[in-house]
């Protein structure tokens, strides 16, 4: 009878990583995250802030025309019915003016809202619910949101 030599079992493979080299890679791609998220924040919070402005701009440039075809009139607490359907002479439902805005009334991308409050004249920060102010004796109307934009303006005076 002949005896065979022990096979031995195979060598474990030394290709990998150690512990300290997975270590390293977690701590850079811990510092580049560190270094990418602020980024990440301050260039959305500028695009809120450039959608904000767009948006205003669309809104009282519609105000605006309303205005001059209405003979001097602003729109009234009926606002987004007026500037986002068809009106007569008298700001009523008819189909001589309008509409001024197409699609949905703009929304403030601060609080995620589109309505509006609707005041007598615009002399102070009243925040509510509603994501705009309007004041329908002077036409003015505003973001219904405190704080501050990135470019350092409130954006009760945007």
């Amino acid at each position: 009878m002949t005896v065979r030599p022990r096979s031995r079992p195979p060598r474990a493979s030394t290709a990998g990583f150690t512990l300290v080299e997975l270590m390293i890679v977690l701590i850079i791609l811990g510092i580049l995250a560190a270094l990418a998220i602020p980024q990440l924040q301050a260039s959305t919070a500028e695009s809120q802030e450039a959608l904000v402005l767009s948006n205003l701009q669309r809104i009282r440039q519609a105000i605006e025309v309303y205005r001059v075809q209405h003979d001097d009139t602003y729109p009234t607490t009926d606002i987004v019915t007026q500037i986002m359907g068809q009106t007569n002479k008298a700001g009523q439902a008819g189909t001589t003016y309008g509409p001024y805005l197409s699609g949905d009334f703009p929304m403030n991308p601060i609080k995620g809202r589109n309505d509006i409050q609707v005041l007598n004249t615009m002399y102070h920060e009243a925040y509510g619910l509603q994501g705009w102010m309007y004041a329908q004796q002077t036409g003015e109307i505003r973001l219904n949101s405190p704080g501050v934009g990135p470019s350092g303006v409130a954006f009760f005076d945007m």
